[in-house]
């Protein structure tokens, strides 16, 4: 059997950094975007400043890339989990990971873990296409 006591507390601690971190930073870091894009920016006239308030658009969709950052250092948990699971029944050495590794990674562990998981990947989900239909509203509000 895989001791996956390690694994389970790496998966819990990643999925609560996304639960109890994703979801506030995903409503101060466009608020805080807002006030500067709309003070800082519209008053600007320098091209320097202009510059960094074109590159600053993208801000906003920093909370979705850091959630799938952590969701994808979750997947390669599962991918470890998935390959350690493989050695021991099979008693075969992996020598690439594989997605499918990820799959047999999340069937090995617990409904408690899975469920983790499930939450992490919905949060993350809604989040990002939550701030991308936010920003597409912006866009077509700035436009009209």
């Amino acid at each position: 059997m895989v001791d996956l006591e390690p694994h389970h507390r790496r998966l819990h601690h990643k999925a609560k950094v996304i639960h109890i971190g994703l979801i506030p930073l995903a409503l101060i870091v466009p608020v805080l975007w807002i006030y500067f894009a709309y003070g800082t920016c519209q008053e600007t006239e320098s091209p320097f400043m202009l510059r960094v308030c074109g590159l600053l658009q993208l801000i906003p969709l920093l909370p979705a890339l850091l959630g799938t950052i952590v969701l994808g250092l979750m997947v390669w948990d599962l991918v470890r989990i998935g390959i350690q699971h493989h050695e021991k029944t099979h008693g075969v050495k992996v020598h690439a990971p594989h997605w499918q590794h990820a799959i047999h990674g999340y069937n090995v562990i617990n409904e408690h873990h899975r469920r983790h998981v499930r939450a992490a990947a919905a949060i993350v989900f809604t989040v990002s296409l939550s701030l991308v239909a936010w920003l597409i509203l912006e866009s077509h509000h700035a436009t009209h």
